[in-house]
């Protein structure tokens, strides 16, 4: 790791308000992430100012980038004390970043995402929401995309096939069009650092969990820059 950082907090902290990690893997992001960042600290500021949230901490996890995403990062934490950079030793995929990343969270709540902006910041808030309804006293909370843009129909029908296999041939419930952008309690995340599998499926490992989860909607964008990193067949 390149620094430790303690949580960003309001200098009037309300200590009964949770504070929330947010874990991003990547690789290569280098056009993405000073965006990514700006508009993560522009929400949580302002969330921290409401009062809902008393602290948070983004923890980028590098999949071995080639490019200067590290180095960016590093000067974007310059002066800050938000930002975690966990380097893993070669190319590992975006689970085994995921829970390298999970290890190593503080917060009451955990959000996980990709870096690429498809998946917008601004629906935080929302999910924020959605887990702390005292009615509700959700664990999991995912998101499902209503439109997905900037994808191609071949693409589209490809990853929609995909979903209805596994939901078929699996023994638990995986919702359609719901990917790898969700927030989890931290009791949620406990017990998803209890499997010691070397190639986790985190998405079917959420929902094995068990505990109440929910589904807000929301529209996924076409990548804010650069070409996917990932194959067709990973596709979110």
């Amino acid at each position: 790791m390149d620094n430790t950082p303690n949580f960003v907090t309001s200098p009037k902290l309300k200590i009964k308000e949770p504070t929330l990690s947010l874990v991003f893997s990547f690789r290569n992001e280098e056009e993405n992430i000073p965006e990514l960042v700006r508009r993560v600290r522009n929400i949580l500021t302002d969330e921290i100012e409401k009062g809902n949230l008393s602290g948070y901490e983004m923890i980028f996890v590098n999949d071995d980038s080639t490019d200067r995403s590290r180095t960016l990062l590093m000067e974007l934490a310059e002066g800050k004390n938000d930002i975690k950079i966990i380097n893993m030793s070669r190319n590992f995929g975006v689970y085994p970043c995921v829970f390298a990343g999970l290890k190593y969270t503080r917060g009451d709540a955990v959000i996980y995402m990709d870096s690429d902006l498809q998946d917008p910041p601004e629906i935080i808030p929302k999910m924020l929401q959605a887990w702390k309804d005292p009615k509700e006293e959700v664990d999991v909370v995912h998101t499902q995309r209503s439109q997905r843009l900037g994808e191609s129909k071949f693409r589209l029908l490809l990853t929609l096939a995909g979903y209805h296999l596994l939901k078929k041939i699996s023994h638990i419930d995986l919702p359609i069009e719901v990917g790898d952008f969700k927030l989890l309690s931290r009791r949620a995340v406990n017990h998803l650092l209890e499997f010691k599998e070397k190639n986790p499926y985190t998405r079917g490992l959420v929902c094995w969990i068990g505990f109440k989860q929910t589904t807000i909607q929301y529209r996924r964008e076409a990548r804010f820059s650069g070409e996917s990193k990932f194959a067709t067949y990973r596709s979110s």
